[in-house]
Formats: C-alpha cells, structure tokens, sequence
C-alpha cells in the first residue's frame, strides 16, 4: 500500500499511514549575508533574562516575543508586556552583516534555550524566518511580522534617587510580604527614606498585612511606591550578581533595576501600581 510505513522490533510490529512528501512544507530560504555567529552561552542568558517579560496577550503580537535589534554598535534585546519591560545591550557584538530589528516568538526562543551551551550559534535571518544552527542540529521559526513598540520612550532618565540593597535580602523579604497581600492585585509597597527601608502590604479583605525592614543605602528624598509583588520577584530575580540598585523617581513613575557588577548592560523597568488610600 502507498505511503504504508511498518516498523517491526525483535518483539513486535507495528503499521501506519504517512503522506507524501510533497506535502511537507518547503525550507525557507535564508539569504547568505545575514548570517552571523554568537556564543551559545551569551545567547541563552539573553533569552533566559528576557523570556519572563514578554506579554501572553495575543492582541498585541509584537509583544508576544522578543525584539532582537541588530547595528553596528552591538545587539541589543527588548522584552515587555506594558507592566515590565528588560532591555539587554551586547556591544562586544558588533554586527556589519545584518542591520535592522526582527521579533522572535517567545515559543522558539523557549525551546531554543534548552539546546544552548558554550557551543556556538549560526543565526541565518530571512525575510519571515529565523534558523538557529548548533553543531548539526537546524531549528527554524517564523518571525513576528508586527512593529515592535518605541520602548526608550517609557525608559525613564531622570530617576535620581537611589536604592541599593542586597538581593537575597529584598527578595526573601518580598516574598514573604506578598503572601499577605490581597490575593488579586499582589499589592506590595516600599517606604523608603534616608533612615529606613521597610517593604509592607495590607489586605482589607481578609485583615491581614505584614512589614520588613532591612538594611539598604538611600540616597534621595523619602518614597512610598507600590508594586504588583509577583512582578517585582520576577524582576530583581532576574538581576544578576549580590546587590540590586534600584532607581526612583516618584509613586507613579516606571523604576529602574539593574546589578551593581553585571558585566552586560541588563537595565529592567516596572511600573507602579497606585496604593490603597
């Protein structure tokens, strides 16, 4: 019979039905000049710091992956969802093949990750597909055929004052403050000033809140922001290294988190949320 496949073992046999090949859809062509090889291990932390804040909303499908802009002054990688927004710049690679901006689907970055090591990548870009190659294994994806939004527009400048606080600290202590929190907005705040940093929540509904203080150096007028908790875990988990400088400017302006020694330029945004009277 056409098409029949049968696979027998020293235990068994087995048959089913295949199709023809002219029905598999044709390799993408990808032109030879937009290619060009990064490490496995640089390519994996970019996406393994960026993946957590690209958007699941549908209606909005160039958030739904991650901007990869390419230019002459090296990589830089953008990743949002409109509440957090990671921008990664890699200037050690400078790429002359390929100039412009594609956008990734989070899906095949996912996947991807899991084949990374110190090996290198071939990246090939075409006009709708981008191919990963490692060693002999050749992963292909559509792109996202979609605008990515202007993000250095909603990246603040003018942040002025400073946080700085261990990692492990601020965030075992958001942890254990946001399990106290309501329970749909995850509602935690920061009350920060020259002589005290204290991370508090408050649910009305259920009677119940809870504060920390812990230790941190403030430079700048006193603050109370707040913040979606879940959101702000993910953020400073994300930063790399012991210490996370945090940059405020007011309740309602987007804050900045970035490592105190990161080698790569990782800069990460969060937008507040307004407290409950």
């Amino acid at each position: 019979m056409k098409n029949k496949i049968e696979i027998r073992t020293s235990s068994g046999s087995y048959d089913l039905m295949g199709k023809q090949k002219e029905e598999f859809p044709t390799m993408p062509k990808v032109e030879e000049k937009n290619k060009f090889i990064i490490s496995g291990s640089v390519f994996k932390n970019i996406i393994d710091s960026t993946l957590f804040a690209v958007s699941k909303d549908d209606l909005k499908p160039s958030l739904t992956g991650v901007l990869f802009r390419f230019n002459s002054n090296g990589l830089t990688a953008v990743a949002t969802d409109g509440h957090r927004l990671v921008k990664i710049i890699k200037d050690d690679y400078k790429i002359d093949s390929f100039i412009g901006d594609i956008v990734v689907p989070k899906k095949f970055l996912s996947y991807l990750s899991t084949f990374l090591s110190n090996d290198d990548v071939l990246l090939s870009i075409g006009e709708t597909h981008m191919t990963a190659s490692i060693n002999k294994d050749t992963i292909i994806s559509r792109t996202i055929n979609e605008v990515f939004p202007d993000y250095e527009s909603v990246i603040p400048t003018d942040n002025s004052k400073t946080l700085k606080v261990d990692k492990k600290s601020v965030l075992g202590a958001i942890k254990r403050v946001s399990i106290f929190s309501n329970k749909s907005t995850h509602q935690v705040a920061f009350n920060v000033s020259n002589n005290s940093f204290i991370i508090h929540t408050e649910d009305p509904e259920s009677s119940s809140r809870a504060k920390e203080e812990i230790v941190g150096e403030y430079d700048g007028d006193d603050l109370i922001i707040g913040y979606n908790g879940e959101y702000l875990k993910d953020v400073i988990s994300h930063i790399s290294g012991e210490n996370v400088i945090i940059k405020l400017n007011t309740p309602i302006s987007a804050t900045l988190f970035m490592g105190s020694d990161e080698e790569e330029n990782k800069t990460m945004l969060l937008m507040p949320v307004r407290l409950n009277s």
